[in-house]
């Protein structure tokens, strides 16, 4: 082989080495691509837009004893919610007035109690009127 073929060989491997590493660097464009997307798609707030959205009002009885609760997850409490998110973080205060239980007798129509709770999607009082159980799935 002459020095001008070792040449075009040495010219032909540097095209493949080059050509390689550009489908690398492709490669990994993509797989950040797709990353940054995975990331995008799984900020934890985007769960609570879509299971917490709107106004939910649900209530149980037994008994002599009615249990309401109430959340409002939509436009209208947004910057109660923003109130509290960026200020006391606490949403078990007073001022919390879109997400409460209240428990309430039947028979005279007074309210027992009413207090700030988590967003519930189900409340149950115990047959003995002694629990009420509100749970969020």
């Amino acid at each position: 082989m002459t020095v001008e073929g070792q040449a075009f060989v040495s010219g032909n491997v540097q095209a493949q080495v080059a050509s390689t590493a550009s489908f690398g660097n492709c490669q990994r464009m993509i797989m950040r691509m797709v990353l940054w997307l995975l990331v995008l798609m799984a900020i934890p707030a985007r769960a609570d837009r879509v299971g917490y959205s709107g106004v939910v009002d649900l209530s149980a009885e037994a008994g002599t004893l009615r249990a309401e609760h109430h959340h409002d997850w939509g436009g209208a409490s947004q910057n109660a919610r923003w109130k509290m998110i960026s200020a006391t973080r606490d949403p078990f205060t007073a001022d919390n007035d879109y997400s409460y239980l209240r428990l309430c007798d039947t028979t005279t129509g007074t309210v027992l109690f009413r207090r700030p709770v988590p967003a519930l999607t189900y409340i149950w009082i115990s047959p003995d009127l002694k629990y009420v159980v509100g749970l969020s799935c």
